[in-house]
């Protein structure tokens, strides 16, 4: 359960800085340490996600199902006033040998407590 606590609070930091117009992030001397990109964030929310997606296609489709990090799309991100956040990630599901199953959408609720799916969806 803490291991969920800290994805979520790591999750929404990094949307909260990335909404900031900031590409930099500064030390106390006001040197830059480390430029941050937007595919830089795109990578890690890709990242934190996986092992939900992961298993929640592993449970609609079976054991052998999966799906590629690199072809997981996000549509959407969006601040809700309680703090929590709304991603949306569309991907599509493979057996085998990039065998496409379907393409679906899931969106999330971040919070500081929890990662939730809460709502998956077939598209095709």
């Amino acid at each position: 359960m803490k291991v969920k606590k800290y994805i979520a609070l790591l999750i929404i930091s990094i949307i909260n800085l990335s909404t900031l117009n900031y590409s930099s992030i500064f030390a106390s001397t006001n040197k830059i340490i480390y430029e941050i990109t937007n595919e830089e964030y795109i990578s890690t929310i890709r990242n934190l996600l996986y092992p939900y997606l992961s298993k929640e296609v592993k449970n609609r489709y079976g054991e052998y199902a999966q799906i590629d990090l690199f072809d997981m799309n996000i549509n959407n991100i969006s601040i809700l006033p309680d703090s929590k956040v709304n991603v949306e990630i569309t991907i599509k599901p493979f057996l085998g040998a990039h065998n496409t199953i379907s393409t679906d959408k899931a969106t999330f609720l971040i919070g500081i407590e929890e990662v939730q799916i809460i709502k998956y969806i077939t598209l095709d």
